[in-house]
């Protein structure tokens, strides 16, 4: 399961919900059929907890411009414009 079938099932899930609260607004098996959506919900949070690394944004630690030869070319070429 990727991230983004793991969103979709978290979007998909809430759209349920308010379809059963829409039909059983009265009834009060909204609420039983309320905890058939929690197998799914915690699967979702199952996958977020291993893959979390996965779904953070990068340590700006780890991008280190001072070895990019990018970096070097933007300066020398920021020094002629100086000029």
């Amino acid at each position: 399961m990727t991230y983004r079938k793991g969103i979709l099932f978290f979007f998909f899930s809430f759209q349920i919900t308010s379809f059963l609260f829409f039909f059983n607004f009265i009834n009060q098996s909204f609420y039983f059929l309320l905890l058939l959506q929690l197998p799914l919900l915690e699967n979702i949070l199952i996958y977020i907890n291993k893959n979390w690394n996965l779904l953070s944004p990068p340590k700006l630690q780890s991008i280190n411009l001072s070895n990019n030869n990018l970096f070097f070319s933007f300066e020398i070429f920021f020094i002629f414009l100086r000029l």
